[in-house]
């Protein structure tokens, strides 16, 4: 019976001592952000079982019990949490254990929503005592994380980059390549400038500023007037003119084998939209006194020539309008780009028409009115283009006292008659001339009266 009684509790004691290290592991969360505050979303962990020398244990005796669950790995969430059940560091036999973490961030490829521009790993070994958090024991060893989000287009800023000095610029020298532009330690104010190659950047520069003054920022911009100083003006050249131009302003030269241009532009296309170029003199107001050379837009609108859409015009306000030459040279004038001059002023003063028609002077044949004794031409000749009629009255009173015909002409000319002297003009006129005729009339009556009318002729 004693015998029974010490089995007994021997095996009571046994079971007890398992029970004491049937241990069970407990449950530890973390979110690891960076120095920045900026989290290891994405990132990876692995979690290792080491001894005090930090070298990794495979296995691990807890009581009579041994554990081979020593390593974890698994990826952080988007904000660079993570789960994991380990075992109180205090429950192994063997003394100094830690669990090591080593966490890095994500990789630098894009993985939306976050680009990680480069990647960062840390390790730490930490004990764990009993379940809870552990965020701000690994994120107080995490080194700073910048990565950009190109969904909302904000990143994270820079507080520990490494060289440089007061006021040093970091910029891309190359991909994936930092390097740092000195900073500007003159007493000049100096701006940051690039200039490109048209297809790619280049390294910043610091430029220089002349001139004095400040600028200051307000709701609106104001600029505080710079003090420029005293400015002398030359005149504004491009190219090379070749010859000493007097009291010029400015001259523009260039040489290429096709047409070389100066543009005025107005893009508008509204009823009373131009393009001008104006010269004024001293009398010269907005709109008075002044020349105008000039385009109309697509949709000018307005009444006369100078009103016509897309017209090209030259035209003087309150003054004249000249057209000459200085010299012994003659003025053309030429439509539809033709080879042909349509009307030519030579330089000794006279018109030439490429088109106008012929004129011919054909012999009138002379019919006396109802009435009229006689109708003679009293000048050398009498023809389509003028003469002088004497006129006879006879028994006519008023009406056509004279009837001029001849052969047909290619147009209507136009014909004026009139007297030609005496007291009495008898209201001497004529009908619209047709291209073979016209008649000479009278208003007051010519009986018994002889008289003389000139006519002329036009085409």
């Amino acid at each position: 019976m004693k015998i029974t009684m010490k089995l007994f509790l021997i095996l009571a004691c046994a079971l007890c001592s398992l029970t004491a290290w049937a241990q069970t592991p407990v449950a530890i969360t973390a979110t690891i952000t960076g120095a920045n505050g900026t989290p290891y979303a994405y990132g990876s962990y692995a979690i290792q079982l080491a001894d005090a020398s930090g070298n990794a244990l495979q296995q691990a005796a807890m009581g009579p019990t041994t554990i081979t669950q020593t390593q974890l790995s698994g990826t952080l969430n988007a904000s660079g949490a993570l789960t994991a059940n380990l075992y109180a560091n205090a429950n192994f036999n063997q003394a100094g254990t830690q669990w090591e973490f080593n966490i890095c961030s994500a990789a630098p490829t894009l993985s939306l929503p976050l680009v990680v521009t480069a990647q960062v790993c840390f390790n730490l070994g930490v004990t764990i005592t009993g379940a809870g958090s552990i965020s701000s024991t690994l994120s107080a060893a995490a080194p700073a994380l910048y990565v950009f989000n190109p969904t909302t287009g904000s990143s994270s800023s820079s507080t520990s980059l490494s060289g440089g000095v007061l006021g040093s610029t970091f910029y891309q020298s190359a991909p994936n390549t930092t390097a740092i532009l000195a900073p500007n330690t003159t007493t000049t104010l100096n701006v940051l400038t690039q200039t490109g190659t048209g297809t790619v950047g280049a390294a910043p520069a610091w430029l220089a500023t002349t001139g004095s003054g400040s600028v200051v920022r307000a709701t609106s911009p104001t600029l505080v007037t710079p003090n420029l100083g005293a400015a002398t003006v030359t005149g504004l050249t491009e190219g090379t003119l070749g010859y000493t131009a007097a009291n010029s302003l400015a001259s523009f030269s260039g040489n290429v084998n096709n047409y070389l241009q100066f543009i005025i532009r107005n893009i508008m296309s509204g009823t009373a939209a131009s393009a001008d170029f104006i010269v004024n003199n001293n009398s010269s107001t907005d709109t008075t006194y002044y020349g105008d050379f000039g385009m109309n837009s697509s949709a000018f609108t307005g009444t006369g020539s100078l009103n016509l859409a897309n017209a090209v015009y030259l035209y003087a306000q309150t003054g004249d309008l000249v057209l000459g030459t200085g010299t012994a040279n003659a003025i053309h004038f030429v439509t539809n780009a033709g080879t042909t001059d349509s009307a030519t002023v030579s330089s000794a003063g006279v018109w030439a028409f490429a088109n106008s028609p012929a004129i011919t002077a054909n012999t009138a044949t002379l019919t006396p009115g109802t009435g009229v004794t006689s109708v003679t031409c009293a000048s050398a000749a009498c023809t389509n283009l003028r003469g002088t009629l004497t006129i006879v009255g006879g028994t006519a009173t008023t009406g056509t006292v004279a009837a001029l015909s001849w052969t047909a002409t290619p147009t209507a000319y136009v014909c004026t008659a009139t007297m030609n002297g005496g007291a009495t003009s008898y209201g001497i006129g004529n009908s619209v001339a047709t291209t073979t005729g016209m008649n000479v009339t009278t208003a007051v009556s010519v009986l018994g009266v002889t008289f003389t009318v000139n006519y002329s002729c036009q085409p």
